[in-house]
């Protein structure tokens, strides 16, 4: 389904003269696996529907469209891991527990000095600060980054402050949910590297450098036919094919978990926690 920013492009695009309509050759090379397949099969499903024939693309669209599906199965036999779904879990537990944490430990803060709650939670200013925006972050660089936490919260005041704010249960239920979250992602890396060995090496990188090509191809046959004998069926498939890859750009460029607006949601806020 394509969201607000692809229609928005594709519109753009529209209202210029189609005469001078291009699709840029761009090949996703930045994309994850899981990004570029969706991104190729976005293509496919943009060509098909406006006609292979109608683009000249009798034949390189059935390539495509074969070649996408196979790397579809590839990813398939990946994620269909029987750990994938508990490390998941245990990732969606740490994440909320962190936020339970942070926002308590927020609100604490405007409390201020002369009280006791307030003062047990500028005890933990500088431990709380350093993890902030953790929860956005690669989920193995968060594992790391919820050790280093749990080092800095380990010293006594810092655990009396836990202790004071009432914290300490939410923190330690944290803690195991990363104990959790290692344990199944050691279990996915060891059920991965079993299935690996009983597939042919190299089978994603195989597929994946068989739909370059094909893509490359399919972007140049429809420009030509909309610099040759452009239709409005051509233009509203470059446009179509711009707007995609407006959107596929943004989600290269892309390195986090969730944005801060997204947190915001996840925690029922109106003051989002710094990135």
């Amino acid at each position: 389904m394509r969201n607000f920013e692809q229609v928005k492009a594709e519109e753009n695009i529209m209202e210029k003269d189609f005469t001078v309509l291009e699709v840029p050759e761009w090949t996703g090379s930045r994309l994850t696996y899981g990004a570029f397949l969706l991104y190729a099969e976005q293509v496919v499903k943009i060509v098909r529907e406006t006609g292979y024939a109608a683009l000249s693309l009798e034949k390189v669209g059935p390539e495509l469209e074969a070649a996408a599906n196979w790397l579809a199965q590839v990813l398939k036999r990946s994620a269909t891991c029987d750990e994938t779904s508990a490390v998941a879990r245990a990732d969606k537990r740490r994440d909320a527990l962190w936020l339970a944490l942070w926002y308590a430990w927020k609100f604490t803060m405007k409390l201020g000095g002369g009280d006791p709650l307030g003062e047990a939670a500028a005890e933990l200013r500088s431990e709380m600060l350093a993890a902030r925006g953790m929860y956005a972050h690669e989920m193995s660089r968060q594992s790391s980054e919820v050790e280093a936490l749990r080092r800095r919260l380990a010293k006594p005041e810092c655990e009396a402050a836990l202790r004071t704010l009432g914290l300490d249960v939410i923190a330690r239920a944290m803690f195991a949910a990363n104990d959790e979250w290692r344990e199944a992602s050691d279990r996915r890396i060891a059920e991965l590297a079993e299935r690996n060995e009983k597939q042919p090496k190299g089978e994603y990188a195989v597929a994946r450098k068989r739909i370059v090509p094909l893509l490359t191809e399919t972007i140049r046959i429809v420009n030509a036919v909309n610099l040759i004998t452009p239709t409005e069926a051509s233009r509203r498939c470059a446009a179509s094919l711009c707007g995609t890859i407006a959107d596929f750009r943004l989600v290269a460029s892309r390195r986090r978990k969730r944005t801060n607006k997204q947190a915001v949601a996840l925690a029922g806020d109106g003051d989002s926690q710094p990135a």
